[in-house]
């Protein structure tokens, strides 16, 4: 794929993703989505996600995350559960979003093993790569990761790299944590073959997938990440952790 039109490709998926809700989408917690509350913001005034507590005080967040269990036969592509299930839960992410990470880290464990596993949700991923290079790179790894049947693996290894990284306390967009290099890695670590996955990543049917989500993304008026979907209702708040999450997904099943 030539350098010029790997730049027209990237730039009409910038393109795509600023038009969302008319260019006002962005990175956003549950109160942005639709609580009185705002969110915390940094001495330079731009928001920061809500921080945990110090590491030393309490488990590792990420623990949950990165014990998660992901039956193969459950996956397939951007799905994770029974198709069947009568609860379908979509969610519109951005690797390099904190509050995205904030999401996974803290609830997807939970909402996977009491709902997923059950047979009681099916889980879909949907790219948004909103926030610049290193998103779009991700989403295109991600694409070729659910082409391969490989998603939710890879899904595990890039968002635990940006927690690794501090994402959730002191946010950096754009330094190359999902530069070519690393992604080679993180798809090796997910099991996925390094030549076939290389490949894709130069492939323009995988540029033109993430921007068909951009696009659907566009048409439902999408103003944040992340964003949910369950059985194709837009959820106006969602909750705010493991808990809440449980609450709201027993309250839908008994409805």
């Amino acid at each position: 794929m030539s350098r010029l039109l790997r730049t027209i490709r990237l730039l009409a998926l910038a393109t795509a993703v600023t038009l969302v809700a008319g260019g006002l989408i962005a990175c956003a917690s549950d109160d942005d989505a639709g609580a009185s509350n705002p969110r915390p913001t940094s001495e330079e005034g731009e928001p920061t996600p809500t921080e945990p507590a110090s590491r030393s005080s309490q488990a590792d967040p990420a623990d949950a995350f990165r014990s998660m269990s992901i039956p193969g036969d459950l996956t397939d592509g951007y799905f994770f559960g029974d198709p069947d299930a009568p609860l379908q839960l979509a969610v519109y992410e951005d690797f390099q979003c904190p509050f995205c990470l904030q999401f996974t880290l803290a609830s997807e464990p939970e909402i996977v093993e009491k709902f997923v596993l059950e047979g009681k949700l099916r889980l879909e991923f949907r790219n948004l790569p909103i926030l610049g290079q290193d998103s779009a790179n991700a989403a295109f790894a991600a694409q070729c990761a659910a082409d391969a049947d490989a998603f939710w693996p890879l899904h595990k290894e890039l968002f635990l790299a940006q927690y690794e990284a501090g994402q959730l306390t002191d946010e950096e967009l754009n330094v190359g944590r999902f530069a070519k290099e690393e992604l080679l890695r993180f798809a090796r670590t997910a099991g996925l073959d390094a030549a076939a996955f290389e490949t894709c990543l130069a492939d323009p049917a995988t540029y033109d997938a993430v921007l068909t989500q951009a696009r659907e993304a566009n048409q439902l008026g999408i103003r944040s990440t992340p964003s949910f979907f369950l059985n194709g209702q837009p959820l106006a708040r969602y909750p705010a952790g493991p808990a809440e999450w449980s609450a709201f997904l027993e309250n839908a099943l008994a409805e």
